[in-house]
């Protein structure tokens, strides 16, 4: 098993999930070359039978091949503030 040991997770499910709760997306490319994460959608659908709200956004390169970029997208109150969904 490859391990990173600029991750400072458990697990990469952990790693995937933090980095989801920080704001930012993620692709593929971007799950190998930070966590050495080689199967994103698995760890994905993990997290999504967890209760975890995920979003995929098809992409297409610009060599043609679609990709999934996931995210997560904060619910935000009838007042526009931002509500935890994380406790």
């Amino acid at each position: 098993m490859l391990k990173n040991p600029l991750v400072p997770y458990k697990n990469k499910t952990a790693a995937v999930m933090a980095h989801l709760k920080s704001g930012r997306s993620i692709t593929q490319l971007e799950a190998m070359t930070e966590y050495s994460l080689f199967r994103l959608p698995v760890i994905i659908d993990t997290l999504r039978s967890r209760g975890m709200v995920i979003w995929t956004e098809m992409r297409v390169a610009a060599n043609g091949t679609r990709y999934g970029r996931y995210s997560v997208k904060r619910p935000v109150s009838k007042k526009g503030l931002l509500l935890d969904m994380w406790c």
